[in-house]
C-alpha cells in the first residue's frame, strides 16, 4: 500500500504573523457562514485575538478553516 501525502495542514500564526491576505481569506470563509460579516467588523474582531490556526489545502495553498485562540490572565487564589 502507497502511502498518501496529506492534502491538509494546520499551522498557528501569532495575531501579529497574519498577512492582510490571510485577513481577506479567512473573511471570505467566515462570510460564507455568518450574515453582516463586514471585514472592518471581522479585522477588528481578529485584532482582539492572540492568535489563529490555519487549515490549509496544500493541493491548492488556500485556506479552507480557521480557527481562532485568545489567552486572558486569570487570578486564581491570590495568584
Amino acid at each position: 500500500m502507497i502511502a498518501k501525502s496529506p492534502r491538509l495542514s494546520c499551522k498557528f500564526f501569532a495575531i501579529n504573523q497574519v498577512s492582510v491576505p490571510m485577513l481577506i481569506e479567512m473573511h471570505t470563509i467566515f462570510n460564507n457562514y455568518y450574515e453582516n460579516a463586514d471585514l472592518d467588523t471581522f479585522i477588528l474582531d481578529m485584532s482582539k485575538k492572540s492568535g489563529v490556526f490555519v487549515l490549509k489545502d496544500l493541493t491548492n495553498k488556500r485556506i479552507v478553516g480557521f480557527s481562532t485562540w485568545t489567552e486572558m490572565p486569570i487570578t486564581y487564589k491570590g495568584e
